[in-house]
């Protein structure tokens, strides 16, 4: 049998009058008086009940048996096992959105149903002391609008920086990185047994609604990564009924997306203490300080399982913000909603059909990169061809508060076009908010898509120069270039060279690439890893990514040039170079090989692939 826990002080003093629960808006139904049960006078066999919603906003009692205690369950926390019976329980076991079901003993309030096991015969659920879900205090508003927006006072580590990538930045390393982090948080979010085998939080139901069959299931591989329960619910509208006031046992809904797409995560009220109320009795992501709208939410049935039950609920009107995200239960304010970010996103997918969504998501640094990724990727594979070549063009804009706006512009046409525009846009969100300077408030983001049922492809295949004539300092050099299409046409395309005027006569050597190719040999000449020193660094690094799109001309010489901070630095005499140490930030020079006299670029309406080198010789 399980040791009983004993007595906590703390009992006393919440359980004074100044728990007694007072009802604060319309919106409220509270007991008129809430004492707390003690637990050193709880007791194998001891019978209580318990409050949730199976069906049609309506609280239903269960019945609860009380099995023992289990102490330290947690570093100073005590679980409390009990064998629940009546309503569907015989028959769905513990049910995913019964988080934070109120349970009383003698009409005191003992705490939270909040734990389970997968493929349990009985519906036998560990209870969180609902002393132990107000044992973090509640943000004020001031500390709020500090932290957060902010991951870092959170329990959850969100390995999501920039430093170490090589320079320059290249779209696919970006998006690389990132995939990566989410899938190491990913990985965090599974759930640690507490105290027996197989015993841990309920998973959380996430609502998701506006989206296709497709685009649910691009979702759902994503949100289940992250510990969610991601279940179809119907379009977003009016409640099928009247949504009754708020009180322990109603279903309450937290917000990760608002708009034509919702994803909200269903759990209950455990109680209400004047304008705070408290939920869950376990984690909803378990990252601390966040700042997310609170709103009602609609039951409609009970999906069973052999492996985890769990409701099928709709999230509806905003009444608060959730505050605080805790291992023990997540907690906010009833009032205004919290400031979301607008969205919007059009995809056009043949010529004259143009889709616009409009939509906001939460201000947080792990969840607002998620978000807009998760809806980008889901709006196209829901579009895209599920085989075949496919061509996707990205011109995004993310506006900041206070710095200067990232503009994300490409094209994808090999591998996995619509993953690649999504983990761009996904990728430069999240390193600008996790940046290690400051806080960055978003404003807004514009995300403009097209997608082709064509791979808009084109290589390289020849380079050369028009005139075979002497080349002299200040003189125009045209060359042209022709590109071999996927379809294998040729197409060939003109472009000028500008020799500047200070050019010294010798032998020279013309660059003509793409920009994955250029970058790629610039990281290998320069061989430094970007250590941002500044939050404006990162923002025009981000903005300096080339672009499939763009073919490349590059004029370098054979003598030692500098690059400092990713930056090829342009000729510099031999003095200079003697004497070249550390730039003024501090930042080792890296000497390279060759010195760039000019560089140019010119658009296509291919994504390009491949490198040619052209030998000119300069004259006097």
């Amino acid at each position: 049998m399980l040791r009983l826990a004993l007595g906590l002080a703390a009992f006393s003093v919440l359980g004074s009058d100044a728990q007694k629960a007072s009802a604060a808006t319309p919106l409220v139904q509270i007991p008129s008086d809430v004492a707390l049960f003690p637990l050193e006078d709880l007791k194998p066999g001891m019978k209580g009940v318990g409050r949730t919603v199976f069906a049609n906003q309506k609280i239903e009692t269960f019945d609860v048996e009380i099995i023992g205690a289990l102490e330290n369950s947690a570093p100073k926390q005590t679980m409390v096992m009990a064998r629940l019976t009546g309503g569907p329980l015989a028959n769905t076991g513990v049910i995913a959105g019964m988080s934070g079901s109120p349970v009383y003993i003698d009409g005191k309030l003992l705490g939270a149903v909040a734990f389970g096991f997968g493929f349990s015969k009985e519906a036998i659920a560990g209870i969180t002391p609902y002393v132990e879900m107000t044992g973090f205090s509640r943000l004020n508003d001031d500390a709020l609008r500090v932290s957060a927006s902010s991951g870092d006072a959170g329990l959850r580590p969100i390995p999501l920086r920039m430093s170490g990538l090589p320079m320059p930045l290249d779209p696919q390393t970006l998006v690389t990185r990132f995939t990566e982090a989410l899938n190491a948080v990913g990985a965090s979010a599974s759930k640690s047994p507490a105290g027996l085998s197989g015993l841990s939080p309920l998973p959380i139901p996430l609502s998701v609604s506006g989206l296709s069959g497709a685009a649910f299931d691009v979702a759902k591989g994503l949100f289940s990564k992250m510990g969610f329960t991601p279940v179809q619910a119907p379009a977003r509208g009016k409640a099928p009924g009247a949504l009754p006031p708020l009180a322990p046992g109603s279903p309450v809904a937290i917000s990760l997306i608002q708009g034509d797409f919702d994803f909200s995560a269903t759990g209950t009220v455990t109680h209400i203490d004047q304008d705070a109320v408290y939920a869950f009795g376990h984690p909803f992501f378990g990252i601390g300080p966040i700042d997310f709208p609170m709103r009602q939410a609609w039951v409609y049935d009970v999906f069973p399982s052999l492996n985890q039950s769990f409701k099928i609920a709709s999230a509806h009107e905003t009444i608060g913000r959730f505050q605080q995200d805790r291992a023990t239960g997540i907690s906010g304010k009833l009032g205004p909603g919290p400031r979301m970010i607008p969205v919007k996103l059009t995809l056009q997918n043949r010529p004259g059909a143009r889709q616009e969504y409009s939509f906001s998501v939460v201000q947080n640094d792990l969840f607002t990169a998620l978000t807009v990724y998760a809806s980008v990727l889901s709006v196209l594979q829901s579009q895209e061809r599920v085989a075949g070549p496919s061509t996707v063009t990205l011109d995004a804009t993310v506006n900041f508060t206070s710095i200067p706006p990232m503009r994300l512009q490409d094209q994808f046409a090999e591998g996995q076009p619509g993953a690649m525009a999504a983990g761009l846009v996904g990728a430069a969100i999240s390193f600008v908010m996790n940046n290690e300077f400051r806080r960055v408030s978003l404003d807004s983001v514009s995300v403009n898509l097209i997608a082709k049922e064509a791979q808009e492809t084109a290589a390289i295949d020849r380079a050369w120069l028009e005139n075979d004539g002497p080349v002299h300092p200040g003189d125009t050099v045209p060359i042209k270039v022709a590109l071999r299409t996927f379809r294998g046409e040729e197409v060939v395309i003109p472009i000028s060279v500008d020799v500047p005027a200070g050019s010294t006569p010798g032998r020279y050597v013309l660059n003509v690439s793409d920009g994955a190719a250029l970058s790629l040999s610039e990281q290998r000449e320069m061989r430094q890893a970007f250590v941002p020193r500044s939050l404006d660094q990162i923002v025009r690094a981000v903005n300096s990514i080339r672009k499939s799109t763009q073919i490349y001309v590059r004029l370098q010489r054979f003598e030692e040039g500098a690059a400092v901070s990713g930056t090829l630095l342009p000729g510099l005499p031999p003095s200079m170079m003697q004497v070249l140490g550390k730039s003024e930030g501090g930042e080792p020079v890296v000497r390279t090989a060759t010195t760039v006299v000019w560089d140019g670029q010119q658009p296509v309406d291919y994504s390009i692939k491949g490198a040619r080198i052209l030998a000119l010789q300069i004259e006097r």
